[in-house]
C-alpha cells in the first residue's frame, strides 16, 4: 500500500499474533485447561488427569486436589459427570484417591451453575470421554 507522499509501506499480517493468546493450551492439546508447571501446589485445585485403564486406553476424570507433597503424589477427590457430561457433581459417596502426579493434564477453572452443580470454563467435554 503506498502512503501519502507515494512510497510503498507494509500493512500488519491480520493473522499475526503478538504472543498473548487468550487461550491456554497444554501440550497434550487441551484447550481451556492451564498447563502445570513444575513447582506448583495444586492443593484445593481443581484438575483435569488421566488414568490408563487394563487395556491401556486413556480415561480422563475432574476432581480437586485435596493433598500435594510436591513430591510426585497428590490426593484427589473425584467428581462424577452429571447430565449431558459438562457438568460434575460431587458424589453421595467420596471418591478419594492417591495418584501419581505425573497423571495430571491440566488446572480448570470452575464455575458453579447452582448450588453444587459445576462446570469449567472453556474446557471441551467432548474430549473427556
Amino acid at each position: 500500500m503506498a502512503d501519502d507522499e507515494g512510497t510503498e509501506t507494509e500493512e500488519p499480517d491480520e493473522c499475526s499474533s503478538d504472543g498473548d493468546d487468550s487461550e491456554d493450551v497444554t501440550e497434550d492439546g487441551w484447550s481451556g485447561v492451564r498447563p502445570v508447571e513444575d513447582g506448583d501446589n495444586l492443593e484445593q485445585k481443581f484438575l483435569l488427569t488421566m488414568m490408563k485403564n487394563q487395556r491401556g486406553q486413556p480415561k480422563y476424570f475432574v476432581g480437586r486436589c485435596i493433598g500435594d507433597d510436591n513430591l510426585g503424589e497428590i490426593d484427589m477427590k473425584f467428581m462424577r459427570a452429571y447430565g449431558n457430561g459438562v457438568d460434575f457433581v460431587w458424589p453421595d459417596i467420596p471418591d478419594i484417591s492417591v495418584m501419581d502426579r505425573s497423571g495430571v493434564i491440566g488446572i480448570l477453572d470452575p464455575i458453579e451453575k447452582r448450588r453444587g452443580v459445576m462446570t469449567f470454563r472453556d474446557a471441551q467435554p467432548h474430549q473427556w470421554k
